[in-house]
């Protein structure tokens, strides 16, 4: 590097960390799962990319093929670095998660779940995979380097995806409540709670019964085992008040539906349906190819 500094752009982080990512790659066999590289598709945000643990944690980087996902990869990059003392920091996008390089000299992203290493501005980030509204930036999870509460956050919502291509609903809401608890302000968690709702009452595993305390959500591991009670409606007015109050969200995360104080009065509300927030694979290697962007 201090022989052509020009060949790396000029900066010490992307050599560093190409000698890294070049070793680990290519001396230690480390590469993406060719079976589950696809572009990304809004099409499926909602199914869980995958259901084989190996594609989400280290131990699927450590043992046998040595293949993971951009869940899992820049993790590996993340824990090598740090035990060089990098200062590399875990940031997300949506649906993604990349690196951040960040001393007093420079900050730079750092993408590395594909083939070498590319630097891209934020600006990437923002629309790619899936473009970030100006909602969910506000809440200052996306597009920044990771506080440890919300780099544990990511291994949690890696868990969920495991949990979700099994059909337990029950323990995936269970891990978004834990979330919330890390980052109340997790921009995607109470609605991935929602669609762990939606999708246990399709299965019928869960249901939203009136109770003399009001609304409840009960749970069952089979549809007959569920309580046979009234069911309250309307669902969706029902489940947002029961989150807010059982896990103290900010009110801003909240969808204002209004909630009839009769459960059996049906009113005329369009409420789109939730989506969820899995983690996708995708196939697009770049290099940089201008110095300013490091700036």
């Amino acid at each position: 590097y201090v022989q052509d500094p020009g060949d790396y752009y000029y900066s010490e982080a992307y050599f560093r960390m190409l000698t890294l990512i070049t070793v680990l790659q290519q001396d230690c066999r480390i590469r993406y799962n060719p079976e589950l590289i696809a572009e990304p598709s809004i099409e499926n945000l909602s199914t869980p990319f995958t259901s084989d643990s190996r594609d989400v944690f280290l131990h699927g980087l450590a043992t046998g093929k040595r293949m993971g996902t951009c869940a899992s990869m820049p993790i590996l990059y993340l824990v090598v670095g740090r035990l060089l003392n990098y200062p590399l920091k875990l940031a997300a996008s949506k649906g993604h998660l990349y690196l951040r390089w960040e001393d007093e000299r420079e900050a730079i992203n750092l993408e590395a779940s594909g083939r070498g290493l590319a630097v891209y501005p934020d600006e990437k980030y923002r629309n790619w995979p899936f473009p970030i509204t100006q909602t969910e930036l506000s809440k200052n999870f996306f597009l920044k380097s990771m506080s440890p509460e919300e780099e544990l956050t990511v291994f949690l919502e890696n868990r969920a995806t495991i949990l979700a291509a099994q059909g337990n609903w029950k323990e995936f809401f269970d891990v978004y409540g834990r979330v919330l608890e890390l980052a109340p302000n997790h921009p995607l968690a109470l609605n991935n709670q929602r669609y762990a709702i939606q999708q246990a009452r399709k299965a019928g595993t869960a249901a939203v019964i009136h109770t003399p305390d009001g609304p409840a959500i009960t749970w069952a591991s089979k549809p007959e085992d569920l309580p046979k009670a009234m069911p309250a409606e309307p669902v969706w007015g029902d489940l947002i008040e029961i989150i807010h109050a059982r896990q103290s969200v900010p009110s801003d995360n909240l969808i204002p539906v209004p909630v009839m104080p009769n459960p059996y009065q049906r009113p005329n509300l369009t409420i789109p349906l939730p989506t969820s927030n899995h983690l996708n694979s995708y196939n697009h290697y770049s290099q940089p190819i201008q110095r300013g962007m490091f700036q």
